[in-house]
């Protein structure tokens, strides 16, 4: 009878274990990276550019995937299962979201989901049920990835140079920012005033130029408005260029000659913000 209950105990003690190391396991594993709209970055099996997720085991044991549940779907965490694969600790898994629901002839697996590239939520599930891991909805452009660093941590950034069933080294930038936002609108104004630009991220540094050329981080920094008034009197510089291969009229044959009186002339404003290590927002 004693030996019975020690028997007993012993097969309890074993199952908690088990049961332990598999919910270590399983919590070491993570979503690592995603790409929702894949046109150039990297193609499958078929040569197709589709959807994919990464997985990425942070632990120190193998994690045996059978049966573990990947869905874009709240109310349908086992929208795709996980066939009779494993992964290594320290390893990254490239499922492709591509909707085949197959494994191809490389052995590549795909979802029968693929993932709307304005966002939606990204779910991992334990085959017991629990949630594992997930990824709330976020607008991804094209060929950009969102992912972790480092691997398996707790920040997500997006990423230019993708890596996907690898680490994530590239670097990041945590948001494309948004253009400047000016004070007065483009167009014929009566009155003088002074245009004031704002960036909607306050570490970021807003370059502009007055010559029409794109803004570079070697251009001006806005610091101050910027006065805008008539231009009626200013020299003719610009109008005075000669664009074309008609010869000006002091050369033999010529018959070209600069415009007279005060020609009609803008202020041109183009401005972008930039933060190190984010991407420059686009010019405005």
């Amino acid at each position: 009878m004693e030996f019975c209950r020690i028997c007993r105990l012993t097969v309890l003690l074993t199952i908690l274990i088990l049961a332990a190391s598999a919910a270590t396991a399983s919590g070491a594993l993570v979503i690592n990276e995603i790409m929702s709209s894949n046109a150039t970055t990297t193609a499958d099996g078929s040569g197709e550019y589709a959807d994919w997720i990464e997985l990425y085991n942070a632990g120190v044991d193998t994690i045996a995937l059978v049966g573990y549940g990947l869905s874009d779907d709240y109310l349908e965490p086992f929208r795709w299962r996980f066939p009779s694969v494993s992964l290594g600790p320290g390893r990254y898994l490239l499922v492709w979201a591509s909707g085949k629901d197959s494994i191809d002839v490389g052995g590549a697996l795909h979802t029968d989901f693929r993932i709307k590239a304005e966002g939606e939520e990204i779910l991992l599930t334990h085959p017991d049920g629990p949630r594992i891991e997930e990824l709330h909805p976020v607008s991804i452009a094209t060929d950009v990835s969102y992912g972790r660093l480092p691997d398996g941590g707790d920040e997500w950034y997006f990423f230019d140079t993708p890596s996907p069933g690898a680490s994530n080294t590239s670097p990041p930038h945590l948001l494309d920012l948004a253009a400047p936002a000016f004070s007065h609108a483009a167009g014929f104004h009566s009155a003088p005033f002074d245009l004031v630009m704002t960036a909607a991220d306050t570490a970021a540094t807003i370059y502009y130029t007055l010559d029409g050329s794109e803004p570079t981080d070697s251009s001006l920094v806005y610091a101050a408005p910027i006065a805008v008034a008539s231009r009626a009197g200013d020299p003719n510089d610009i109008s005075t260029v000669l664009t074309s291969d008609i010869a000006p009229d002091h050369v033999l044959g010529g018959n070209w000659e600069p415009p007279v009186g005060d020609v009609f002339k803008a202020t041109c404003v183009r401005a972008k913000a930039v933060r190190d290590g984010i991407h420059e927002s686009p010019t405005v």
